[in-house]
């Protein structure tokens, strides 16, 4: 039987948090959600990831604090993203989250892991 990929995904904003874990779970990944930073950090020291989905903004720690620390743990890529226009007028680390930006990043995300299912059979 082949492991599905597990993503981990990581949001204050639970409407967003649910969209996108529901959306992964229908592409058949196995999907870890978290509110709390410091939850998700404590999770992935016993359970590696094959992906990181992580806002920018968020009220505990900002996404990339939480990238940082997150990459001490593992070396797990990481896609940070934000839904706030500002943000994304001055920072390059982040991508736009709306409802069409949220579908290419869908998109790309099932390309990388069908393209690593290929080059590992």
């Amino acid at each position: 039987m082949k492991k599905r990929a597990r993503i981990m995904i990581l949001d204050d904003n639970e409407s967003i948090l649910e969209l996108l874990k529901i959306e992964l779970e229908e592409m058949g990944f196995e999907v870890w959600a978290y509110t709390c930073p410091s939850d998700a950090l404590t999770d992935l020291i016993n359970n590696p990831m094959d992906l990181i989905i992580t806002d920018l903004e968020m009220p505990q720690m900002d996404g990339l604090s939480f990238a940082k620390r997150a990459r001490l743990i593992h070396k797990t890529p990481i896609f940070l993203f934000t839904g706030n226009d500002e943000v994304f007028a001055s920072e390059d680390v982040a991508v736009r989250f709306d409802k069409f930006e949220m579908q290419k990043m869908l998109h790309l995300i099932d390309r990388i892991f069908e393209a690593r299912t290929e080059h590992t059979v």
